[in-house]
Order: structure tokens, then C-alpha cells, then sequence
């Protein structure tokens, strides 16, 4: 999908992961991946195909491991393991090879998951983890006072010029 028409963010939760397998039986060529299926608030599923292919595993691999996912094979996704993790799903209007809009039987154009991410939340970090955060980072604090110092702008001239000419009548 290379350009995003009209796309929403929404929250979803994992409700089911599981390999998809095909193969075709006049080629013999075999296709597959791991299909990530979300629900939103409101009930409604949809489906993310995340292709295994030459092309698409390298990303497949990514997307999982973004969500957490630590296995070692993908025959792992038999048993789910990220079902019930809180989603960022961003949506996008479907488009055919032409770029041109799908449309449902309803006329409404059909919605599409671009991209599957984990939901990233703030929260108050414990005082072991501001005291690591702090450590980390007061030197940063420590080069911009220094450099405010090296560089403090020339002391506020008063109208009075001091120099050779001082001893002039006008």
C-alpha cells in the first residue's frame, strides 16, 4: 500500500493469530503467513495477512517482533500468543492495482488494516526508573549549560566607545 487514502487510527485488542497456507495445484507454488486477526471496541474483527514470502517476510518478522512476539519458528503461532494485546490499528480505504478506491456491496468504500503497532502508553515511571532515566541523560543537561557558557552573548554596550580615540575633544 503506498499511499494512505484517508487513514484512522483505532485501538484493538489481539483476538486471534494463526498460519495461512496454500498452495496452488496447477503451479505447485506454496504461499503463506500469519494472519493477525483484531477487535475493536465496538465488536467488529478484521483480518491483517502478514505475508511469508521473499518479499514480505522481512517485514512479517518485524511487525511480530514490534508486538512482542520472541519465537524461533512460526509453526509457534499454532498456540497464540499475543491474543489479548492492546493494538494501534491504523486503517486505510483498500485500493486495486490501479489505485483506485474498492467499494463494498454497501457502496462505501472497504477499510483495510495498513499496519498492526503496539499500543504505547505513558505512565509514571517508578524512582528506580527515573533514577536510571536521570542517569542517563543528566549529561545532557550538564554540555547545554556548558555550552550556554561558552557561548554568552558580549556584555550590553552602554553608548560609550573606549579605544585610542578617548583623549578626541568631540
Amino acid at each position: 500500500m503506498a499511499n494512505l487514502i484517508n487513514p484512522e487510527t483505532k485501538s484493538a485488542k489481539i483476538s486471534d493469530t494463526y498460519v495461512n497456507w496454500s498452495e496452488n495445484q496447477t503451479t505447485g507454488k506454496k504461499s503463506g503467513g500469519i494472519v493477525v486477526e483484531v477487535e475493536f471496541e465496538d465488536g467488529t474483527k478484521k483480518q491483517k495477512l502478514l505475508n511469508l514470502t521473499e518479499r514480505g517476510a522481512e517485514y512479517t518478522v518485524k511487525t511480530l517482533r514490534s508486538l512482542g512476539w520472541k519465537g524461533t519458528s512460526f509453526a509457534e503461532f499454532e498456540n497464540p500468543q499475543l491474543v489479548g494485546m492492546a493494538v494501534s490499528v491504523v486503517l486505510a480505504d483498500s485500493t486495486d492495482k490501479d489505485g483506485n478506491v474498492r467499494v463494498g456491496d454497501d457502496g462505501k468504500p472497504f477499510r483495510e488494516i495498513a499496519f498492526i503497532n503496539p499500543a504505547r502508553g505513558y505512565r509514571r515511571a517508578s524512582h528506580d526508573e527515573a533514577v536510571s532515566l536521570a542517569h542517563h541523560f543528566d549529561g545532557f543537561l550538564n554540555a547545554a549549560a556548558a555550552k550556554r557558557t561558552a557561548y554568552a552573548p558580549p556584555a550590553q554596550n552602554d553608548g560609550y566607545q573606549s579605544g585610542p580615540d578617548d583623549d578626541l575633544p568631540f
